[in-house]
C-alpha cells in the first residue's frame, strides 16, 4: 500500500500467489520467486498442474486467516518433510486452534499423532478422531484413522467397524 498498490493473497491450487490490480487488470507476482511478475500463462500452468480448469481471475483473494492456515500447513510440510514429529504435531495444533470445527485438521492432528507413536497422546488423538467423525461422517480418511485411533487405544472391535465401514 506504501507503494501506491493495494496487495492481495491469492491461493491458487497448489501455489499461494499475490496480486495487484494496475490499470484494470489484475497483475500476479509470486512472492516465492522473489516477487517476480507471474504471466497469467503460467499461472494456468499452476492451475491445470493441481488437476483444475481455469484462471487466476477465477480464484477469490485469499482471508487472513486462509493465509495464515496455509502458511500453517506449509511449515507442517516442512516439518514432516525433516523427519520432525513434535514440530507438525505443533502446527496441527495451530490449525486446529484456528479452526476447531475443521474436520481435516482434526483428522491430520490424530494421524500425525499416531504416526509419532506419541502414546501419551493416543487419548488425544481418538478424540481428533471422533470430532472428525462427528463433522465428516462418512470420509473414508477419517474413518481410517479413527480406526487406528480406536485400535492403538485397544479396542479393536471399534476399529474394524471403523476400517470396515471406510472401504464399503
Amino acid at each position: 500500500r506504501r507503494a501506491g498498490a493495494d496487495v492481495h493473497g491469492l491461493p491458487l491450487p497448489g501455489h499461494f500467489v499475490a496480486y495487484y490490480e494496475k490499470d484494470g487488470e489484475r497483475r500476479l507476482v509470486d512472492p516465492f520467486d522473489r516477487g517476480a511478475d507471474l504471466p497469467a500463462a503460467d499461472a494456468v500452468a499452476i492451475i491445470e498442474a493441481a488437476g483444475y480448469i481455469g484462471t487466476a481471475d477465477d480464484f477469490p483473494p485469499a482471508e487472513p486467516r486462509g493465509i495464515i492456515q496455509r502458511m500453517l500447513y506449509h511449515l507442517k510440510g516442512i516439518a514432516i518433510d525433516e523427519q520432525d514429529s513434535a514440530g507438525a504435531l505443533r502446527y496441527v495444533d495451530l490449525l486446529i486452534e484456528l479452526d476447531p470445527e475443521n474436520a481435516a485438521a482434526l483428522n491430520n492432528a490424530a494421524w500425525q499423532i499416531l504416526e509419532a507413536e506419541d502414546t501419551a497422546r493416543v487419548a488425544t488423538a481418538r478424540e481428533y478422531a471422533d470430532r472428525a467423525r462427528e463433522l465428516a461422517p462418512t470420509s473414508a480418511g477419517v474413518l481410517d484413522t479413527a480406526s487406528r485411533a480406536y485400535l492403538e487405544s485397544g479396542e479393536p472391535e471399534a476399529a474394524l467397524e471403523f476400517i470396515e465401514a471406510a472401504i464399503a
